[in-house]
């Protein structure tokens, strides 16, 4: 089987806000917080908007057409990361990429995509606070 070239953000565990081109990404599940500098906050955006990794290379070699080689090998290891990470998930059901795909930041130059994982918040983010709810949900009048 191929692997995928398609993704799909893993919400609702991941969730996602980004602020001036930089995107920080929570995943609920492991406790894990990222932050992603503008062009992997693109490349991020475009995979989950359902772009492929073929389409987003096409993309970039066409921005950047110094360095074909190394936006290659950027984009897919930025996805792969993605991957390793839950952040996306595959999604090869032949879906095209949609009208919400990000814009690509302004840059004079290819330079890789910055990707940064954070582990020292984990204890806090993966705390149940609502461990035991019943039917009358939380918190319950009394």
């Amino acid at each position: 089987m191929a692997p995928a070239t398609r993704f799909r953000s893993n919400s609702p565990p991941v969730i996602q806000e980004t602020i001036d081109g930089e995107t920080i990404m929570v995943n609920l599940d492991t406790g894990s917080y990222y932050w992603l500098d503008p062009l992997a906050s693109y490349i991020s955006g475009a995979v989950q908007a359902g772009a492929s990794i073929e389409e987003l290379v096409a993309d970039m070699t066409e921005r950047f057409p110094d360095d074909p080689t190394s936006v290659e090998r950027e984009v897919k290891g930025l996805t792969a990361r993605l991957v390793e990470e839950q952040l996306v998930l595959p999604s090869d059901d032949g879906v095209q990429a949609d009208a919400s795909r990000p814009e690509p930041p302004e840059l004079a130059r290819f330079e890789p995509p910055v990707f940064k994982c954070y582990t020292d918040m984990q204890e806090l983010l993966l705390l149940d606070p609502v461990h035991e709810v019943g039917p009358q949900g939380w918190p319950e009048p009394r």
